[in-house]
């Protein structure tokens, strides 16, 4: 799963009340049981009740995590999962398939992470479908250019655009971009709790 891709898993909402989904992060372990967005280490949970889609995604460097799913009822409920890009994602572009075990194992890698599904019988590694093409890469970086022009001039939004512009360098430039749209996320949100 690289930096722009989001890890989906479908069909969370319909067993949240008989699962439990729980993340283990180097620094602890985080219960996703809610509707709305959790921050821990380095990925960002979205869980979205309303149409049942659960989504992860990378914020910082990342670390290795695991997701444990366990039932409380015996069996484990039908879950489909998918790493999709973001951007495509959020639109509802992918595919799924059928989550064949409990336990999805996020392993630090340098562009994000390795993926692989496990239970007590059998693993299944995910590789990433996505290759960019020079042409792909280039409609990112006006993509990310674009999203700057509406954070005006900082320091901060001056240097992810010299990352983006060194083209060697653009994880590190949406990685900053990705911290930007947090923290407006994070601000929305704030403002509109406390009107």
């Amino acid at each position: 799963m690289k930096i722009n891709e989001v890890f989906i898993l479908t069909g969370w909402a319909d067993c949240a009340d008989s699962t439990e989904f729980t993340l283990n992060t180097p620094d602890g372990t985080v219960m996703i049981n809610n509707d709305g967005q959790t921050d821990a280490d380095g990925m960002i949970i979205i869980a979205n009740q309303s149409d049942g889609t659960l989504f992860l995604g990378q914020t910082s460097e990342p670390v290795d995590l695991v997701l444990n799913i366990k039932s409380l009822m015996g069996s484990l409920p039908f879950l489909e999962w998918s790493v999709a890009d973001a951007q495509a994602a959020f639109r509802g572009e992918y595919d799924c398939k059928r989550l064949s075990g409990d336990k999805v194992i996020f392993t630090a890698v340098s562009d994000g992470w390795s993926i692989s599904v496990t239970d007590d019988e059998k693993e299944i590694k995910h590789e990433s479908r996505y290759e960019f093409s020079p042409d792909d890469i280039d409609g990112n970086i006006i993509s990310d250019l674009k999203m700057l022009s509406y954070y005006g001039s900082t320091s901060e939004v001056n240097r992810a655009k010299q990352l983006l512009n060194s083209r060697a360098t653009v994880n590190e430039a949406e990685r900053m971009i990705a911290e930007l749209i947090k923290r407006s996320h994070d601000d929305l949100t704030k403002y509109r709790t406390e009107i």
